[in-house]
């Protein structure tokens, strides 16, 4: 038996020629009968047996080395292989058993053997290969993860473009029209803003790091160019992009798509303007700009727990009506997002046919190696920008941000207060958040609007403390020993009129 024994090979090259061994392993190693042998000879055979076939039921214990490199998907039930050109498919088990038939692993049950080869294999990777997510995952590497209980493959990596020295005069011709040339008192500010938001985001991505970041809205006139920017912000994350408006929103539940890009972006053009859409977007902002972990919900899956790496850019137009579909800029979003105007100048090459378009966009893809060398190894971060949580310090175009506050509920709230109280002899009203919000839902004149308005019994408490932030020379909070109370005072100006 000596001249028997087997030869320690790799697990691969074991099951290579599993079908040999294991005729050898009858033929010789098991005694005829148990009678003609010891109990423990018949044990030790049954082992060598188990060995040659990869049988779990004649052993204890399971062995951890992959007879292919595959995954089993378990919630979707399909088996992972890559192909020749090295991406990573899913197959059913009957589309596999061919795979594993062209790997030497015979798939019909032979004398003396309970389970094939390959079927041998498919039980290996349900035991031992299981992961509940396989496909892309936003800022990770292709490879095996296991994060807190949760086993899931990434089947695609970034596509990281490599930067080079150079010059990038179209690119930067454009990002100046857009956020400098035509802003003498906030032009230098966007700049840095913008730089400093890139620089700290692709260093993060690149490193494979979470580091949290503002969404990025860009608020300009029609044909500005703020799509081209958006669009243009892609190559630089990685090369993907989702649209996450209908999850964000509340259309649908489903949101495994979104976790296969880095960059999710937003426009403005089926984007709602009621408030209380605007609501729902504003938490949806804050939950993916300040939460490491999000819940990936696919159709027919169990949901999942995972750490993709995501920024959100935001496009609109400028006009006040337009800026209606951001969420209200209160205490708990405002620091979530970065406002910037764009302004609408001459692109520095011709775009008037299609031709010219993907010429434009050919030469700056070009470019963007040269950029992202300057932005990682050339720009430097001013200090004053530097911020302990975020990559870069938060910024409001003022000029947005007033129209935004004139257009917000609490500037609604302040509107209806003046018509409520028209300050002919008493200058200030104090009371109860709950007080004021009965008042306005009751009195004729403001009852309609105080209804769609304060539809929620908080909101009237949350719109006076925005107010009390933005306007303390009008509304100022007053704790009592038994209530919250609010100050609310008659405008500087000559007393409001009740027409």
């Amino acid at each position: 038996m000596s001249g028997n024994k087997l030869v320690k090979q790799s697990p691969f090259q074991e099951l290579k020629v599993l079908e040999k061994r294991s005729s050898d392993a009858k033929q010789e190693d098991i005694p005829k009968t148990a009678a003609s042998a010891s109990p423990g000879d018949v044990v030790r055979a049954q082992r060598r047996l188990a060995e040659a076939t990869g049988s779990k039921t004649a052993t204890k214990g399971r062995s951890r080395h992959a007879p292919i490199e595959a995954f089993y998907d378990s919630e979707r039930r399909l088996y992972l292989i890559r192909n020749s050109g090295e991406r990573w498919l899913a197959y059913t088990t009957e589309q596999f058993k061919p795979r594993l038939r062209s790997m030497g692993f015979r798939s019909t049950v032979e004398k003396g053997e309970m389970v094939a080869p390959a079927d041998r294999v498919l039980l290996w990777l349900q035991d031992n290969r299981d992961v509940r997510y396989a496909g892309p995952l936003a800022g990770r590497s292709s490879g095996f993860y296991g994060e807190s209980g949760a086993r899931f493959l990434v089947t695609e990596d970034c596509q990281f473009i490599e930067p080079s020295k150079g010059e990038w005069p179209v690119l930067g011709t454009i990002l100046q029209n857009l956020f400098v040339s035509s802003e003498p008192e906030h032009g230098s500010r966007q700049w840095h803003t913008l730089l400093t938001w890139l620089k700290g985001t692709v260093q993060a991505l690149r490193a494979g790091m979470f580091k949290e970041a503002q969404a990025l809205a860009v608020a300009g006139p029609v044909r500005s160019g703020k799509s081209l920017f958006q669009r243009l912000l892609t190559p630089l994350l990685g090369g993907r992009e989702c649209k996450p408006f209908g999850f964000m929103t509340g259309k649908t539940p489903f949101n495994a798509e979104l976790f296969e890009a880095e960059h999710l972006a937003l426009e403005d053009e089926h984007m709602s303007r009621k408030l209380s859409d605007r609501l729902q977007l504003g938490a949806a902002i804050k939950g993916v700009v300040a939460n490491e972990s999000h819940s990936c919900h696919r159709k027919y899956c169990t949901p999942i727990t995972l750490r993709p790496f995501w920024r959100l850019t935001i496009t609109l137009n400028d006009e006040p009506e337009a800026l209606l579909v951001l969420p209200p800029l209160d205490d708990h979003v405002a620091d979530k997002i970065l406002l910037l105007r764009a302004s609408r100048s001459p692109l520095p090459m011709c775009t008037t046919t299609h031709d010219d378009r993907a010429k434009l966009w050919q030469t700056l893809m070009a470019e963007v190696p040269a950029f992202l060398y300057y932005l990682l190894n050339e720009y430097e971060t001013p200090v004053e920008l530097t911020d302990p949580r975020y990559v870069v310090a938060g910024f409001h175009h003022p000029e947005l941000a007033a129209a935004l506050h004139m257009l917000s509920p609490a500037a609604a709230l302040l509107n209806l207060i003046d018509t409520l109280t028209p300050w002919f002899t008493e200058r200030e009203w104090e009371g109860t958040a709950e007080s004021l919000r009965s008042e306005l839902m009751t009195e004729t004149r403001t009852r309609d609007d105080a209804r769609r308005l304060l539809e929620w019994p908080q909101a009237c408490g949350n719109y006076l403390a925005t107010l009390a932030r933005k306007q303390p020379e009008r509304v100022q909070q007053h704790r009592t020993s038994t209530a919250r109370n609010w100050i609310i005072r008659a405008p500087s100006n000559d007393a409001v009129t009740d027409d």
